[in-house]
């Protein structure tokens, strides 16, 4: 439920920031909130370092290992500092410099918040688990409901942010994000991708086995705790339609025209909360640069194709391992 209301008012704030591209009186309501938000920060960072010098946090997510205060305190200090940044209009002109925004655009002002938010909230949920050790507990294992839940709340965002239902029509959309009906084209510059991403994947692999072999294999067993569920051939493709469909359209769809290639990589990754902290968070950042690289060259559509084929590869792999025996 919390999930769901935060969602609600975060959908609410994209509607408005769009509204507020053309009217005043929503311009100074998206600037309301985005205060209030940044001063709800500093107050529940302030009050959890009060409450963490008294001793030990209880336990915050059910079945998880203790929080870690330090990365709770990462994630809301973080956060703030970064609306602060982003409500500060020479900061915005900065920005502007290097990346496809407007400085006086409350759209765009609400788009990197929300950036930063989003990189707070990973944060947070790594520290409210416990780490690698929590994520790694089998009862956080994601099911299909979690699934798409997620890919409903990441395609809704991604719509109401290209301006769905305020500044923009519904093919006016499908022309911002870049959606298009694959043809042949598109196939062969998935089927091409997806090999180079599989390819740059075994070869960072390699290297990571032979620095850390250790931490290779509890990422394995962390990537196991949580999709153990999908080691079906429907289980694997529902896994590889549903974030391949959603992430994509937000990130390569939606973000990246206006975040750039690299800056989108890089928040590709961090989301990625199961591979925050490892090595890994590198090879998704290489992965999310391969995914704006066919987006560049092709279209949106050529990135989901590229993102299911990845996924799907590496789900199917895991599954024939599994049913091998070699699974773990």
């Amino acid at each position: 439920m919390l999930i769901l209301a935060l969602a609600v008012g975060v959908f609410a704030l994209i509607v408005v920031a769009n509204l507020a591209e053309q009217w005043a009186w929503a311009r100074w309501l998206v600037q309301a909130a985005l205060l209030a938000v940044d001063l709800t920060l500093v107050v529940a960072a302030a009050s959890l370092l009060v409450r963490s010098a008294t001793g030990p946090l209880p336990p915050i997510v059910e079945g998880a290992g203790p929080p870690n205060a330090s990365v709770l305190l990462l994630a809301l200090w973080g956060s703030a500092l970064g609306t602060t940044l982003v409500l500060w209009t020479p900061f915005r002109r900065l920005l502007a410099r290097f990346l496809a925004v407007r400085a006086d655009s409350p759209l765009h002002t609400t788009a990197l918040a929300l950036a930063v938010w989003a990189v707070g909230w990973v944060v947070w949920q790594w520290g409210a688990i416990g780490g690698t050790a929590g994520l790694g507990r089998g009862d956080l294992r994601v099911s299909s409901a979690d699934l798409l839940l997620t890919a409903v709340l990441t395609f809704t965002a991604a719509l109401l942010g290209v301006g769905w239902g305020t500044r923009r029509s519904g093919r006016a959309v499908l022309e911002r994000l870049a959606l298009r009906l694959p043809r042949r084209r598109h196939w062969r510059l998935a089927a091409s991708a997806t090999v180079l991403l599989l390819g740059a994947q075994w070869v960072m692999s390699a290297f990571w086995f032979a620095f850390s072999p250790e931490s290779l294999e509890q990422f394995g067993e962390v990537s196991r705790a949580l999709f153990g569920g999908f080691t079906s051939l429907e289980g694997a493709l529902l896994a590889s339609v549903l974030p391949a469909f959603s992430e994509e359209i937000l990130f390569r769809g939606a973000l990246q025209p206006r975040f750039r290639l690299l800056p989108t990589a890089a928040l590709f990754a961090v989301v990625h909360v199961q591979y925050l902290f490892s090595p890994a968070t590198l090879l998704i950042f290489v992965v999310g640069i391969g995914l704006g690289l066919v987006r560049r060259q092709g279209d949106t559509t050529a990135s989901i194709l590229t993102h299911f084929g990845y996924n799907f590869v590496n789900l199917l792999l895991a599954m024939l391992a599994s049913q091998a025996g070699l699974g773990g």
